[in-house]
C-alpha cells in the first residue's frame, strides 16, 4: 500500500484473527466474498512463503483452522454442563451464555 500524502510504500498488519476470518469467509461467505477472500488467502500464503518456511507453516496453520471454524451461529445452542457436582443446563444468548431458571437448573 501508499501511505496517504507521502507516497511511500506501507504497510498493513494482519493479525492471526482476521487472517482466520478470510479463511473461514473463503469457505462460508457469499460467492463474491468467497472468491476475493481465496486470493487474498493465496496471496498471504505467497508472501509467508517468500518469508521463509516457519512463517510460511504458521500462516498455513491459522488458515487451516479458520477454514475449520463452523459456520453455525451459538445462539440458541443448549448444553447441559456439571459445576460442583451439579448439572447446569446452559443457554447461549446473544453470543453470551446464562444458567437457564426454574424446574430444568439445577439438574
Amino acid at each position: 500500500m501508499k501511505m496517504q500524502g507521502e507516497g511511500r510504500d506501507g504497510y498493513v498488519r494482519i493479525l492471526r484473527e482476521g487472517l482466520a476470518y478470510v479463511a473461514w469467509l473463503s469457505i462460508h461467505g457469499s460467492e463474491e466474498q468467497q472468491k476475493l477472500a481465496a486470493e487474498f488467502v493465496e496471496y498471504i500464503l505467497q508472501r509467508a512463503w517468500e518469508a521463509g518456511k516457519e512463517v510460511y507453516e504458521k500462516a498455513r496453520e491459522i488458515i487451516k483452522k479458520g477454514r475449520a471454524r463452523s459456520s453455525l451461529k451459538p445462539e440458541g445452542f443448549r448444553e447441559e454442563v456439571e459445576v460442583n457436582n451439579k448439572k447446569y443446563v446452559v443457554k447461549v444468548i446473544g453470543g453470551s451464555a446464562e444458567f437457564e431458571r426454574g424446574a430444568a437448573s439445577p439438574c
